[in-house]
């Protein structure tokens, strides 16, 4: 079959706009198209791994959930022998969990690095909406 002498020209070009093929049969389909979104490896493992503060933080908070649940549960179930919870071990569960929170919070938004590559990824999709697409009989519409 011989080749349409326009799809040549078309090779290595970056194409916007849908492009008539005559001789053409296509099965009907219908799909989005985008342009990628172009990664490497090193900004991947970026995303992957949210670095050693946050993972402290993450560590903290796990320690004040720890200790925190036995106190909710003599709180809301208490059993016979059961004496009051000290405002002491209520002040160390809050404080737990308040610095957990922070550190996890500054590992989380306190990478430069992954902010700005979060950044470049959110503008390249907002820059490159979705396109919808039907191609029915070898036309495109």
């Amino acid at each position: 079959m011989p080749q349409d002498p326009s799809a040549t020209d078309l090779r290595g070009k970056q194409l916007t706009a849908p492009v008539q093929i005559t001789g053409v049969t296509v099965t009907p389909s219908q799909g989005l198209f985008q342009p990628p979104f172009e990664m490497s490896e090193a900004d991947f493992l970026r995303l992957k791994h949210k670095g050693p503060v946050t993972s402290l933080g993450a560590a903290i908070i796990g320690f004040a959930l720890t200790y925190t649940l036995p106190l909710l549960a003599q709180r809301f179930f208490p059993t016979p022998g059961d004496g009051p919870i000290s405002n002491c071990r209520w002040t160390v569960a809050a404080i737990s969990l308040g610095i957990g929170f922070l550190v996890w919070g500054i590992g989380l938004f306190g990478s430069r690095e992954r902010r700005t590559l979060m950044k470049k990824i959110e503008r390249h999709f907002h820059e490159n909406p979705n396109q919808k697409m039907s191609v029915r009989s070898g036309r495109n519409r």
